[in-house]
């Protein structure tokens, strides 16, 4: 037995990451019933977006812009968001305008709204009437503390070079005081804290703001989740996979949230093992 367990912890660094990489890859190519509880702070999210739908039913425009902040390294966290957040706004027939605040945000949130533009259900959605893309400006908190007062004044064109004026969509949109809800995707340090910050000019303004963070900086927006700046928050893969559960719609999110639990288990099996496989054999280390 004290030879089985020495083998144990003389096991090759290499298997152990072949072992994760399995662990982490192998899952994806199964689909699961997972039994998805999502938390509060996806709920209110989802609830955030869905109010919309009492604007829209009367026909009245609800407009949204949905704002990225991240790259390809958290496309797995993000991408999923996104694509829930679009399907949503297209379902209750939201006004969307996509923007982003960093060079690779709106290609690859654009990547993802495309999936969905082109199914037949949402075939009679028009560019400029329905959705438009603003692209990317630089300037962070500077872009925002100026679309306050003028959009026009950092987005003059769009991502196509049509002025703004001769967009149907953005003929009554000319400040933050004509958007319902900001949703921001984010996976830079502070999150959403430059929209906090800067989007409001009154704690009264009636404009919401959700944000969507990769898990490692989730724990930043709690508070301001709890104070009432933000209106819901979708953090990590947990989030994407909750919002996926509450429109309904298993997609990447839960495809990839089962992987990453997998990957954990096993992560924690090793860790088991390796404790009790050092203290079986202290004794013998000691003598």
């Amino acid at each position: 037995m004290d030879k089985f367990f020495e083998f144990l912890l003389n096991i090759d660094r290499k298997i152990i990451f072949i072992l994760i990489a399995l662990s982490t890859s192998v899952p994806l190519f199964f689909t699961v019933k997972q039994d998805i509880k999502p938390d509060n702070a996806a709920i209110k999210f989802y609830n955030t977006i869905q109010e919309l739908k009492a604007k829209t039913d009367r026909g009245e425009d609800a407009v949204v812009l949905i704002s990225a902040e991240y790259g390809p390294g958290t496309i797995p966290e993000l991408s999923p968001m996104a694509k829930a957040a679009f399907k949503q706004l297209l379902d209750i027939n939201a006004k969307i305008i996509i923007m982003g605040l960093s060079p690779m945000g709106p290609p690859l949130m654009t990547t993802e709204f495309n999936k969905l533009i082109k199914l037949p259900e949402y075939s009679n959605k028009k560019y400029g009437v329905d959705y438009v893309n603003l692209g990317y400006t630089a300037g962070m908190a500077i872009v925002i503390k100026g679309m306050v007062k003028s959009i026009k004044s950092k987005y003059p064109i769009d991502i196509n070079g049509t002025s703004l004026d001769d967009i149907p969509l953005m003929k009554n949109v000319k400040n933050f005081d004509d958007i319902d809800v900001v949703i921001d995707l984010s996976s830079m340090g502070g999150a959403s804290l430059p929209w906090i910050q800067f989007a409001k000019k009154t704690t009264d303004d009636k404009m919401k703001i959700l944000s969507g963070c990769t898990a490692v900086i989730a724990p930043e927006s709690y508070p301001y989740l709890n104070s009432g700046q933000l209106q819901g928050l979708l953090g990590g893969l947990k989030g994407a996979a909750d919002y996926e559960k509450l429109i309904k719609t298993p997609d990447n999110g839960t495809k990839y949230i089962f992987a990453q639990s997998v990957a954990h288990i096993v992560i924690m099996l090793f860790i088991l093992i390796g404790n009790i496989a050092f203290f079986v054999t202290r004794k013998k280390r000691v003598v």
